[in-house]
C-alpha cells in the first residue's frame, strides 16, 4: 500500500507541474499578443487617451465637458499648465489699416519724385515713350504721370465700372483698348524704375456732366445763362462734388487704378470752375461776393472748400490703407490767396492735412501781374516759383512746426511757351528756363517736382533738367 500511495503521488505531481507550465505558456503567449497589439493600436492614433486637445479640433472646453479640470471646486478653469504638448497658438487676423495708423508709422516706401506728365495718347506713341525711357536712365527724372481719366470726361482705358458702362459715351475716346495695352506700358516703364502716377481729372467732366444732369452742377434760377446744366466760359461742363454718384465713380475709377498697379493716385480739377461761379444753384449760390459786389461771400466760399476737402478726407481714407500714395493738384495763388482759395473751393493747408503729396500749378505763365514785385510774371521764372514756393513753407508752418501730418509739396514747372500772353509778357521756355525754375524749388527747401508739358515732348527742356 505504502508504494502504490508513493507512485500515485509522484505522477500527481507531474500532473500538476504539467499543468504549471501550460498555465505559464498561455500567459505568456497572451502576454506577447497584447504587446503585440498595444504597439499597433498606438501607431495608428488609435488609443483612448491619443485623443486630440479639444481646443486643437475646435471643441469648447468648460465645467461640463469631462475633460474639463477644476480642482478649486469654484467653476473656474484651472491655470495650471497642462501636461499636455503645447499646441501652435491661433495665427491673428492682419489688422486692418486706418489712415490714422499710416501716419503713426508708415509702411509705404516714399520716392522722392521728379516727374514728368504723359496723356494717354502720348503714352501711347512710341516715339514719345522711348524718349521718356532715355530720361529715366540718363536723367534724375524717376516717375512719369499718366492720365486715367482725362479733362474731357473720358476714361483712356476700359476699367469695367459700372456707371462707364451705363454712360457708354465715357468710353468712346478710350486710347488703350484693354487693361493689358496699358500694363505693358506701365510694365516697360518700371522695368526702367519708375515711380508711376496715375492722373484723374475730378470734377470738369463734359461726359458725364452731360448725360448725367443729376451729377452736374446747374445754373440757379434766374441767371441770365439760362436754365439746366452749369457750362463755363470755355464750353466745359462740371460736376457736383458733394453728389454720392460723382464720388462713388470717382472712388471706382481710382479703385481700378490701384489695381492696374499705379503707385499713387493723382486728382486734378479737383476744385469748382472759375467762371459765372456766382450763378450756380448751389453752394452759396451768391458766388464770390456778395449783394454788394465789394463784400467777400465768406460763407459760399467755406461751403465750397468743405465739398472738395471732403472728398479728399473721403478718398484718402479709402486708398491709403492699401499702400498707395494719393495726392491732388492745386492752383499756385491759392497759396497766399484765401480769397482765390475760396473761389475754386481749394484750401492749401486743409488739404494738406490729407494729401500725401500737394501738387501746386506755380507755371509763371498762370500769374496776374503785379506778383511778387514782377510785373510780367512769365518773364521772371526764378521769383515766381521762388515767391510761391516760400509762400508754401509759411502757409504750412502751421503743420509742420507742432509736427502734425502735411503733405509733402511737388510742384508742376512749366514746360511750354505762353506765347498767347503777347508779345514781352512772355519768354521761350527751354532749358534754362526750366533750370531757373529747378533752382527756385530747389532754394526754397523743396526736392520735388513734375514738368507739364500737353504734348509729352520733352526734348527741348532736357539740358535744363537737374
Amino acid at each position: 500500500m505504502s508504494r502504490g500511495n508513493s507512485r500515485l503521488s509522484y505522477r500527481a505531481r507531474k500532473r500538476r507541474q504539467k499543468r504549471i507550465v501550460l498555465i505559464i505558456s498561455t500567459v505568456l503567449a497572451f502576454t506577447l499578443v497584447c504587446t503585440a497589439l498595444l504597439f499597433m493600436l498606438q501607431g495608428s492614433g488609435k488609443l483612448p487617451w491619443q485623443e486630440k486637445n479639444p481646443t486643437e479640433t475646435g471643441g469648447n472646453v468648460g465645467k461640463d465637458d469631462p475633460s474639463f479640470d477644476d480642482p478649486t471646486g469654484s467653476g473656474e478653469q484651472s491655470t495650471e499648465a497642462p501636461t499636455e504638448a503645447p499646441t501652435e497658438a491661433p495665427t491673428e487676423a492682419p489688422k486692418v489699416l486706418t489712415l490714422e495708423d499710416i501716419w503713426a508709422d508708415d509702411p509705404r516706401d516714399p520716392v522722392e519724385a521728379k516727374a514728368v506728365y504723359l496723356s494717354a495718347t502720348a503714352a501711347a506713341n512710341r516715339s514719345i515713350l522711348d524718349y521718356v525711357i532715355t530720361l529715366l536712365d540718363t536723367t534724375v527724372i524717376n516717375a512719369v504721370v499718366i492720365d486715367v481719366k482725362d479733362d474731357r470726361g473720358y476714361l483712356t482705358v476700359d476699367l469695367d465700372i459700372p456707371l462707364a458702362d451705363e454712360v457708354t459715351k465715357i468710353k468712346g475716346d478710350l486710347i488703350f483698348r484693354s487693361a493689358d495695352d496699358l500694363k505693358a506700358v506701365m510694365n516697360e516703364l518700371k522695368n526702367h524704375g519708375a515711380y508711376l502716377i496715375a492722373r484723374i481729372a475730378a470734377f470738369r467732366d463734359n461726359v458725364l456732366a452731360e448725360n448725367r444732369t443729376d451729377c452736374s452742377l446747374w445754373w440757379k434760377e434766374g441767371s441770365p445763362r439760362g436754365t439746366g446744366a452749369y457750362i463755363d466760359s470755355q464750353g466745359y461742363r462740371w460736376l457736383d462734388p458733394k453728389n454720392e454718384t460723382v464720388r462713388q465713380y470717382l472712388m471706382d475709377v481710382s479703385q481700378a487704378a490701384v489695381d492696374l498697379g499705379f503707385d499713387e493716385i493723382q486728382y486734378d480739377y479737383i476744385r469748382f470752375p472759375t467762371t459765372y461761379i456766382g450763378q450756380v444753384a448751389h453752394y452759396g449760390g451768391t458766388g464770390y461776393y456778395l449783394e454788394d459786389g465789394v463784400t467777400y461771400n465768406l460763407e459760399a466760399a467755406g461751403v465750397r472748400k468743405e465739398a472738395i476737402t471732403s472728398f479728399v478726407e473721403l478718398a484718402c481714407r479709402e486708398l491709403v490703407p492699401q499702400g498707395v500714395f494719393v495726392s491732388a493738384d492745386v492752383y499756385g495763388i491759392i497759396i497766399g490767396s484765401d480769397e482765390d482759395g475760396g473761389n475754386v473751393g481749394q484750401d492749401y493747408v486743409e488739404l494738406s492735412k490729407w494729401l500725401d503729396y500737394i501738387c501746386p500749378m506755380v507755371y509763371p505763365s498762370h500769374y496776374t501781374s503785379p506778383i511778387y514785385g514782377v510785373q510780367h510774371p512769365d518773364t521772371q521764372p526764378y521769383a515766381i516759383v521762388n515767391g510761391a514756393m516760400t509762400d508754401s513753407k509759411t502757409a504750412l508752418s502751421i503743420l509742420t512746426n507742432v509736427g502734425d501730418h502735411c503733405a509733402i509739396v511737388r510742384p508742376w514747372m512749366q514746360t511750354f511757351t505762353a506765347d498767347w500772353l503777347g508779345e514781352g509778357r512772355y519768354l521761350e521756355y527751354g532749358g534754362y528756363e526750366l533750370s531757373l525754375q529747378l533752382d527756385a524749388v530747389y532754394d526754397a527747401g523743396y526736392d520735388e517736382w513734375i514738368l507739364w508739358n500737353s504734348a509729352g515732348k520733352y526734348e527741348k527742356y532736357s539740358a535744363g533738367i537737374k
